[in-house]
């Protein structure tokens, strides 16, 4: 199992997203975890333990940077995506 979660931001509710992977490896021990965030925040996220990678989105690359993301992020083949943000960017990855 290869899941993504995405939020984001803001500062607070992406630090509430960060109990998700203990809680999706507490029943699924082998799953692989990926996290997508803002490139400002990413810093937060890539330590975590539980995250075998973080993927991030430049703001200042706007709509064509989202469109890259989206493509590389297709390659990763996900089995589930859990959208914590759910807006317009999440929905394109999401799609």
């Amino acid at each position: 199992m290869k899941i993504l979660i995405i939020r984001f931001s803001s500062i607070g509710d992406l630090t509430q997203s960060l109990s998700i992977p203990a809680f999706i490896k507490h029943y699924v021990p082998t799953a692989e975890i990926h996290f997508v965030t803002r490139k400002d925040l990413s810093a937060l996220v890539e330590n975590h333990p539980l995250i075998k990678k973080t993927w991030s989105l430049d703001r200042e690359k706007g709509f064509s940077g989202l469109l890259v993301l989206c493509k590389e992020l297709r390659k990763e083949n996900f089995t589930h995506i859990y959208d914590a943000h759910n807006n317009l960017r999440s929905f394109m990855i999401r799609f």
